[in-house]
């Protein structure tokens, strides 16, 4: 990426499905984190886009100190594991998962690094995190299926008041799928 020094959407996509592959050899369970600061575009539209640009560059430093080196996946020298897809959305991949609360456990040190003020140009800034968590194999067994169920558990942690880490079930598409409905309906 550019603007953070972080791999791309491109390079992070190439590392989940590597970890995909190894994972369904190794029958081993992995999660992805799909990360989206809450109230990013206030930032951007008050303080203004230098300032929103200089955020994002340091919630990367904040991110690459927050990530343990277990939770890395690295290509060559380059750790793949975090990514910055767009905008204010960041992914982490962490593979070799024993247990849920691990991936729970990461989102909360996320979550707790985003919540120490930022001091930007004169600024103190104060910007908190959403985390959606999907689950190589519960939730999906290809790369489009859990990127999309992270970012959909990710709108839910916004939804239910944001600053928070929710899981992905089948309920949250179901409950998606309902709300199109009613919408093409109206």
């Amino acid at each position: 990426d550019s603007l953070t020094g972080i791999p791309n959407r491109q390079a992070f996509l190439e590392t989940l499905e590597r970890e995909l592959q190894r994972s369904k050899m190794g029958n081993k369970k992995f999660a992805v984190l799909f990360m989206d600061l809450d109230a990013f575009k206030r930032i951007n539209d008050t303080l203004g886009h230098n300032v929103g640009d200089h955020l994002l560059k340091i919630v990367s430093e904040r991110l690459r100190e927050t990530i343990r080196p277990s939770d890395l996946v690295s290509r060559g020298d380059q750790a793949t594991n975090l990514a910055r897809l767009g905008g204010d959305e960041f992914t982490i991949l962490i593979p070799d998962l024993e247990r849920v609360e691990n991936a729970l456990n990461v989102a909360h040190r996320v979550k707790e690094a985003m919540r120490r003020p930022f001091l930007i140009e004169g600024n103190e800034i104060f910007v908190t995190a959403s985390i959606g968590i999907s689950l190589f194999p519960e939730d999906g067994d290809d790369c489009d299926s859990l990127l999309k169920y992270a970012d959909t558990a990710m709108y839910h942690a916004k939804n239910c008041g944001k600053n928070n880490a929710k899981l992905y079930s089948s309920s949250l598409t179901m409950q998606i799928m309902s709300h199109v409905k009613l919408e093409v309906g109206l």
